[in-house]
């Protein structure tokens, strides 16, 4: 199934595939429960190529400009049989792959398929040891060179740390496996629950809040000394937004010119002009948002989006699109809907558009800002 998803802070997102089901039986994993694929190379291809004829709506947009596809938030393509066969095709139609695995004992042949310009490995690693992961295809050593392989081949390589579960890897471990494999980025993300209160009862408890959050502290400040790009959970809560390394904005520039709307790149955007003009806080406007995003609106102008195409979310639901919408239309519907949540705050004002103006500290969010 190719659509286009909520991930990693893009807007409208890279393109995601799930094709296969998953064999490495996490028992951490928060899509055990969903619906497993099974979708065979071919409908994938026949799929792509009939996208691209339809003149409306964002998916066959995205399928057009060749946007990277993510493979997969939900599965492990690795544990297909055909998983070369698989990877081969999406090469040969074009587009950038964003791989998230855990590899399997093959995983050399990677070499001979990927890109090393515009392709990625996103690698979850969650510790020195298989606590949790018994069942993975590969032991927690054989991880951990896997990595460091792909690293001497040019491939660049994410090492997630997703989940963290304090209970399996402390943050020395981490800087261990950074200092080891010697990643092009690190992803950190706390374990948490799936959101369906029907499905919790399936999952472990979650870990203290305050004990991640000193964990991200501790890898964001090594990762800022080693230089490393990063994007860890909960970037610009507590503390000033930062240029330097940041991995949603690499990513952007790589995979596909800079084109897809990253907040981070306009949160830091406006920490610059905080700290430049010596503000204690401002107020951001949809037209100071517009003209930072110009690029990215100038390369989605002929962009049709239907109703459906990429539900608008509000925090609590998703709103149901009217209509036929233009890309500034769109960016205004998240605008004024929750996409900016962890960004900044919300007040209760609205601009001459009727579109939601915000308001940042210099020191973070309002309920965590630092005197």
């Amino acid at each position: 199934m190719l659509q286009a998803l909520h991930l990693f802070g893009f807007l409208p997102n890279m393109l995601e595939w799930s094709g296969n089901p998953c064999h490495q039986g996490c028992d951490y994993c928060y899509a055990k429960m969903w619906k497993r694929e099974n979708e065979p190379i071919e409908k994938f291809i026949n799929f792509v190529l009939k996208q691209e004829n339809k003149k409306e709506g964002l998916l066959p947009f995205l399928v057009r400009k060749r946007s990277p596809i993510t493979i997969s938030n939900r599965t492990d393509i690795m544990c297909a049989p055909d998983w070369r066969e698989r990877l081969e095709a999406v090469k040969k139609l074009g587009f950038p792959v964003y791989l998230e695995t855990k590899l399997n004992k093959d995983y050399k042949d990677l070499a001979q398929i990927l890109d090393t310009d515009k392709d990625t490995v996103y690698q979850t690693i969650t510790g020195c040891n298989n606590q949790y992961e018994d069942k993975n295809l590969l032991t927690a050593e054989e991880k951990i060179q896997a990595a460091k392989w792909l690293n001497k081949q040019g491939i660049h390589h994410i090492l997630a740390v997703n989940p963290f579960m304090p209970d399996k890897c402390n943050t020395d471990d981490v800087k261990k496996m950074i200092d080891e494999i010697k990643p092009h980025g690190v992803v950190m993300r706390d374990y948490h629950k799936p959101s369906s209160g029907l499905a919790k009862k399936y999952y472990q408890a979650e870990y203290p809040k305050d004990v991640c959050k000193q964990a991200r502290d501790d890898i964001r400040d090594y990762c800022r000394v080693k230089k490393i790009d990063h994007d860890i959970d909960l970037f610009g809560q507590d503390t000033p937004f930062y240029a330097d390394n940041n991995l949603r904005a690499s990513d952007n520039a790589r995979s596909f010119g800079g084109n897809h709307f990253v907040k981070q790149e306009f949160a830091i955007y406006v920490q610059k002009i905080i700290d430049a003009q010596g503000l204690d806080w401002v107020e951001i406007s949809f037209d100071g948002a517009l003209k930072f995003f110009q690029r990215q609106i100038d390369f989605f102008k002929d962009c049709i989006i239907k109703p459906g195409d990429y539900n608008i979310h509000t925090g609590s639901s998703y709103k149901k699109q009217e209509g036929n919408i233009g890309i500034i239309e769109f960016f205004r519907e998240h605008w004024n809907g929750n996409w900016f949540k962890d960004c900044f705050d919300k007040t209760k004002k609205l601009d001459h558009s009727n579109s939601v103006i915000y308001f940042r500290g210099k020191c973070g969010f309002d309920k965590f800002a630092k005197e």
